[in-house]
């Protein structure tokens, strides 16, 4: 048992333990937590614009259709024609490969060949047009207007020329299954694999659907590469797609079919190791088993080279600016969109992402987070923990705070050097949430290790004073200063009928273990109602209600406390009979008004009370319930705030001793008075009430008997039944107002 106590013990090294496990739970399985994955995923970008702006390699120069182009050229979309000669241009410029960054999945709309076609098709709906009659020349040229009108034809036999042009597609998701490839698609798929017993855990990226080039087109192109991408969870778009399953074939994006061309290499020369990289001739591109890769942005917009259309098809740039290197050839207008938030900006255009992508391919410039890496990251937490869980426990609290800003600067600088020199992203959010959780937990627990003795004395000062009065002292040690405040209250008095007698009939001990069992009950119903146990006397309580913590139903809060006091009775009472104990009843009075309540007494003792006139009518309302036969008793400034929420009758008229001005009682009922589902003997009560108050003596007679009939043995009908007797053989003087003086306490 002693080795269980000592392993469960929570100590401040087992706390970094458990955080720490936790943590690296959560790395390990990849715990779906959106929160952290996007401050994680800032933290990567924060990482880059650390690192600033790198010069790319120069091999690529994006050729954009911006605003200018769009704007002398012609509204978008341009003919093919326009493309056709700026691949003509830059062919002549020595471009080594152009790839397009554009989807051309719909014939070109031109409309002279549409004029053209719609004339041949009317001359032989007509029959006009006959093979081998006089029309046959007429035939023909209009077939080479046509055949040079057509845009896509002009489009594509320029591309065949030249040879360096790849073309973009794209697939999309579809429902059905795709049937078969055309050629040109077939060409694009990878057909080498270099390790096959990765692929049960490779998981690429599948679509069924697709946007394909139109077939001449297609049929033209040196090779075709998607353009696909995954946004981030925040729209950001950190990774390339470089292998993609449709149709059980997997497929090469727009990058690597560049990068393919550039450096001359056949399909045989491209290889797929599943899970680990994508061979492009000598260059490799690292993935993880999504088949992505994380793309090691240069810079923000126009790193890149950017040259416009219009000034290349005017000659204006000269062909040194493109020889020997690739040019891409996308939208960089703003009415074309294709604008996507990257690590630099959030409005970076998808071009030269592309053209990042082939620069990444082609200086093996990617960054990395393989698979394997996850366990560095869980070391990482480990270290940290053991660390923390180490030193913090031993270290004074004033250094807690710069040990812990150091280990935080220190890992900020490793972080950061791993991902500027090695291009390799270690997870950061995670160990800072583990510094501060441990940091956290640590001081907690040290906290409460060194206020242990604290908490000792505030759990004996709340054996006397209500917990709230302890909180409130702790955290205004003002208040132990001597004096008071005028607050509006209510105070409860309840005492034991008969003690005298019942404590006769016990032994010390026997009394001693009763009158604790009766004071721990009636106290714990106090503390429950909030209210604040002010004092003992003898067997009598004292209970205050809205001090110190404010209460705007005080007055309902000491009624519900004295109609639980004597449900609590009722329950003991079976088990103290069997004790040879006798019945205990009890009296409570309650009164509400003014009174000054704080801490009463001398410089060296004092206690939290109230004091005032109001304060010893509550202790007579509590006498005068013997008198009255009653449990409970109100004053009429407490049935004023309680009316609408309990049930009462009222008593009578006092002037309890030493006060001058009467005072309105009334009798609390609690569920124990409950007759029938309705308390029908209040009615004939008030009824007797009023007309004993008019010195109607027999007509109140009468209606205190109906009460009887209804409720025998009711004490206050006896007792007014009594007083009318009484009254009838010896009149009241003229002046008798109907008030009864108590003569006792």
């Amino acid at each position: 048992m002693k080795i269980l106590r000592h392993i469960f013990k929570v100590n401040a090294f087992k706390i970094s333990l458990i955080i720490t496990a936790l943590i690296c739970l959560a790395i390990y399985y990849r715990f779906d937590l959106p929160f952290v994955e996007s401050l994680e995923l800032k933290s990567y970008d924060v990482r880059f614009k650390l690192r600033g702006v790198k010069e790319p390699s120069g091999k690529v120069a994006i050729v954009a259709i911006d605003d200018k182009s769009i704007e002398l050229i012609g509204r978008w979309p341009w003919p093919r024609s326009a493309f056709a000669e700026l691949i003509a241009r830059l062919y002549e410029a020595g471009v080594k490969t152009i790839g397009f960054d554009l989807l051309f999945t719909e014939p070109d709309q031109s409309p002279e060949l549409e004029s053209i076609d719609a004339l041949i098709q009317s001359f032989l709906d007509l029959g006009l047009l006959r093979p081998n009659d006089n029309s046959e020349i007429f035939f023909n040229e209009l077939m080479e207007a046509a055949e040079s009108a057509d845009n896509d034809a002009m489009l594509a036999a320029v591309t065949k020329e030249v040879g360096n042009v790849v073309f973009s597609m794209a697939f999309v998701p579809s429902k059905d299954e795709p049937e078969g490839f055309a050629p040109y698609l077939l060409d694009s798929a990878y057909e080498s694999f270099g390790n096959e017993e990765g692929l049960a855990s490779f998981d690429p990226v599948s679509l069924n659907g697709t946007l394909l080039p139109i077939p001449v087109l297609g049929d033209a192109a040196a090779v075709l590469g998607f353009v696909n991408f995954i946004p981030d969870i925040d729209g950001a778009m950190r990774r390339g797609i470089v292998v993609l399953e449709h149709g059980g074939a997997l497929f090469a994006p727009l990058g690597v079919r560049i990068a393919q061309n550039y450096l001359n290499l056949d399909n045989e020369d491209i290889a797929v190791h599943f899970g680990k990289r994508v061979e492009v001739g000598p260059c490799a591109i690292p993935i993880d088993r999504k088949g992505m890769s994380y793309i090691n942005y240069y810079g923000p917009n126009y790193t890149i080279p950017y040259y416009s259309v219009v000034d290349v098809l005017s000659g204006e740039i000269g062909p040194e600016r493109f020889e020997g290197k690739i040019v891409l050839v996308g939208g960089a207008a703003v009415g074309l969109g294709d604008l996507w938030p990257n690590s630099f900006t959030k409005s970076f255009w998808g071009v030269e992402k592309q053209a990042t992508i082939v620069e990444n391919i082609l200086d093996e410039n990617f960054m990395r987070r393989p698979d394997r890496v996850v366990y560095v990251d869980i070391a990482i937490i480990v270290a940290l923990g053991l660390l923390l869980g180490l030193v913090l426990p031993v270290l004074r609290q004033l250094w807690t705070i710069p040990f812990t800003l150091l280990i935080v600067v220190l890992l900020c600088g490793a972080n950061q050097y791993v991902f500027v020199n090695h291009r390799i992203w270690l997870l950061f959010v995670y160990p800072m949430i583990e510094i501060g959780l441990v940091y956290s937990g640590i001081s907690a627990f040290k906290y409460l290790t060194e206020e242990r003795e604290k908490k000792k004395i505030k759990g004996a000062f709340e054996q006397y004073m209500n917990p709230s009065v302890v909180r409130r002292v702790m955290e205004h040690p003002e208040l132990l200063k001597l004096g008071g405040e005028k607050r509006e209250l209510s105070v409860l008095f309840s005492d034991i009928r008969g003690f005298t007698s019942i404590s006769e009939r016990m032994s010390p001990e026997e009394l001693v273990h009763f009158m604790n069992e009766y004071l721990t009950a009636m106290t714990n119903i106090v503390l429950e109602n909030e209210g604040t146990l002010d004092k003992y006397l003898g067997d009598a309580i004292m209970a205050i209600y809205g001090a110190p913590v404010t209460q705007k139903d005080h007055a309902l809060r000491a009624c519900r406390t004295a109609i639980k006091m004597f449900e609590v009775l009722y329950d003991y009472r079976e088990e103290w009979s069997k004790g040879g104990l006798p019945t205990v009843r009890i009296g409570v009075g309650i009164n509400t008004g003014d009174m000054i309540v704080g801490n009463m007494g001398s410089e060296r003792r004092f206690d939290y009370t109230v004091m005032g006139d109001h304060v010893n009518l509550g202790s007579r309302l509590e006498g005068i319930t013997k008198l009255y036969g009653v449990k409970m008793i109100l004053s009429e400034f407490t049935y004023e705030k309680v009316k609408d929420d309990v049930i009462c009758r009222e008593l009578d008229f006092v002037r309890v001793k030493g006060k001058k001005e009467p005072v309105g009682i009334y009798e609390l009922f609690g569920g124990d008075y409950f007759t029938q589902g309705e308390y029908r003997f209040l009615a004939p009560f008030k009824n007797g009430l009023e007309a004993y108050r008019r010195k109607a003596w027999d007509e109140a007679i009468g209606f205190f008997e109906e009460v009887l009939s209804i409720k025998p043995e009711d004490k206050p009908t006896e007792l007014f039944i009594g007083r009318c007797h009484a009254m009838k053989s010896s009149l009241p003087p003229p002046d008798w107002d109907g008030v009864y003086v108590a003569k006792e306490k």
